[in-house]
């Protein structure tokens, strides 16, 4: 969990007023600002379309268990790399 700031609070409406978001989507906007303020750029998630806003964010689809079953030999050690260095930097 990153912490909360002045930073990521400005950072939170910055977002929203040049993106436009509103609703439920507020609370991604909040974990992409509160993402630059701390320097993290890659995130897995099950909604990676709702960060497509966001361009200074890599985000990346956890596949579900059936998804996870029909990915080729090559899909799966790609995944598998990516969460592995995303573990090694510690977020």
């Amino acid at each position: 969990m990153l912490p909360d700031s002045l930073a990521v609070h400005e950072e939170w409406r910055r977002l929203l007023v040049t993106h436009g978001v509103s609703g439920v989507q507020v609370h991604d906007a909040r974990l992409a600002a509160a993402m630059r303020v701390h320097g993290v750029k890659r995130i897995l998630t099950f909604n990676d379309r709702d960060f497509t806003r966001f361009t200074h964010i890599e985000a990346i689809h956890v596949f579900n268990k059936n998804e996870r079953d029909n990915l080729t030999e090559r899909q799966k050690k790609t995944l598998s790399n990516l969460i592995r260095e995303l573990r090694e930097e510690g977020r």
